[in-house]
């Protein structure tokens, strides 16, 4: 008897259920395409968020905003005891374009309480009365930061000039000035006191003193600060004069500035110069004559050094998506002939030119731009367009004998270095002892004496130095 053949089976597909297959995994799809969308959109609605933390609240309250220039900025969103119960964390919301949030939150930011503050003197926040407090912010320019301590008290001035004059004056005891006094000028007010404080030394007190850029030309190399007493009392023979000064010096107190003539006043004072604090002006310096004409007195010449970052890692160039593995910081400065910098802020180590992205003052730059001129650790790059205010050729000059420096990190932020601080030679000056961190590294340096641009400063693991321009830096036009 023969085997009986095998029958093969047919095999049914169920084309219905492919197709809900298809539509089932086109729906996940979907549906975690929203999902992320709606995280994407919760995280910006949400904002950067920053930690601040005060001594009090002073009235604030949560969805009171944060303010810049008086346009709001951001919101508080929370506020909570700190654990030590000294303080409160205010929790704020950064609003806006990511570039404008990222300029906030930076190391060196100020953030204090706006709230009414009324006194013979000011008056300061009156429009807390009808609506609520809110939070000020004075933009740093350091890395970024998320957590901040706010100040106690609103600054004695929010925001510098550009060419407002800042200087020491040095004295063997606490001036009769407070905080927020003015600086006078024949009895006119021309600026501000900043603050008061003992010296590193514990041998002095320094008080830092603001001139407004439109009378920064009456400070001299030889102009004489003294104190101004909210009365002068003098007692003789026909009676008693009593002698009061303006309301705002008889309530803070103030100093005094005289100038002495064409012949011997000197040169125009550097920002973080330091002068005597006399208790008293001599009756000569009141009658002295400067002759200075203030229509005609140019704005000090600042420089005005850019952020730059330099970041490295993977990508799909430049202005794609990009991974960031590193960075470097620094600054730079626009002259003439290009953007002056830290060679390590402009060339990249091996291996990076094929994810390396270079950022100044908020704009990308093309990694592969011309490098004019290279030397001494310092590099010039190819770049014309206006991204700040340029240094003129006309003010750089070459030096060789060790010297007095202002070094400037930005145009409101500078440190004077006197001769005797600075070891080296050739065409590196060495700091001794210089408390200047990284962020300082590419800020100008100018010679105290004349303002001219000399160098750049380089901060380079545990060295401070000044990189000298070499007689043949490419200046541009002259």
């Amino acid at each position: 008897m023969s085997e009986t053949a095998e029958i093969p089976m047919a095999l049914v597909e169920d084309r219905g259920a492919s197709w809900n297959r298809l539509a089932m995994g086109l729906v996940l799809v979907c549906v975690g395409a929203a999902a992320w969308w709606l995280y994407a959109k919760a995280v910006a609605d949400q904002g950067l968020l920053l930690e601040i933390r005060f001594p009090a609240a002073h009235g604030l309250k949560v969805e009171d905003p944060v303010k810049l220039n008086d346009v709001r900025v951001g919101t508080v969103r929370k506020l909570e005891i700190t654990e030590d119960l000294a303080g409160v964390i205010a929790t704020v919301s950064l609003m806006g374009p990511s570039s404008s949030r990222a300029r906030i939150a930076r190391q060196g930011s100020r953030f204090w309480i706006v709230r009414a503050d009324f006194s013979l003197t000011q008056i300061r926040g009156s429009e807390t009365l009808i609506g609520a407090n809110y939070i000020e912010v004075d933009p740093g320019d350091g890395p970024a930061c998320r957590v901040f301590e706010g100040l106690a008290e609103p600054p004695a001035i929010e925001r510098r000039g550009a060419g407002d004059l800042p200087v020491t004056l040095v004295s063997a005891a606490a001036p009769s000035a407070q905080v927020g006094a003015p600086v006078l000028y024949r009895d006119l007010p021309i600026g501000q006191v900043l603050s008061i404080d003992l010296a590193s030394s514990g041998n002095e007190v320094l008080t830092e003193i603001l001139v407004y850029t439109r009378f920064a030309g009456l400070v001299r190399q030889r102009s004489r600060f003294y104190e101004v007493e909210a009365f002068d009392l003098d007692v003789g023979l026909r009676g008693v004069r009593v002698t009061a000064g303006s309301l705002a010096a008889v309530l803070r107190g103030g100093v005094g500035l005289a100038t002495p003539g064409p012949s011997e006043q000197g040169a125009t004072a550097s920002a973080g110069q330091r002068f005597v604090l006399y208790g008293q002006a001599e009756e000569a310096w009141l009658n002295w004559q400067p002759s200075v004409n203030l229509a005609q007195v140019p704005t000090l010449s600042t420089p005005h050094p850019l952020e730059c970052e330099m970041s490295w890692g993977r990508g799909r160039g430049w202005k794609k998506v990009f991974r960031k593995d590193g960075m470097r910081v620094g600054r730079v400065l626009q002259v003439d002939s290009g953007l002056l910098g830290p060679s390590d802020l402009f060339v990249p180590k091996e291996g990076w030119s094929d994810a390396f992205v270079l950022e100044v003052a908020g704009q990308f730059l093309a990694a592969d731009s011309e490098h004019l001129w290279e030397g001494n650790g310092l590099t010039l790059l190819a770049h014309r367009e206006p991204l700040g205010i340029p240094w003129a050729a006309r003010a750089i000059r070459v030096t060789g004998e060790i010297e007095d420096i202002m070094i400037y990190r930005t145009a409101e932020v500078s440190s004077f270095v006197s001769a005797d601080g600075l070891t080296g030679q050739g065409r590196r000056w060495r700091l001794s002892d210089s408390e200047l961190d990284a962020g300082w590294h590419g800020a100008a340096v100018l010679a105290a004496a004349d303002e001219m641009l000399v160098g750049v400063l380089l901060v380079e693991d545990d060295e401070v130095s000044v990189a000298l321009l070499p007689d043949d830096f490419p200046r541009g036009q002259q």
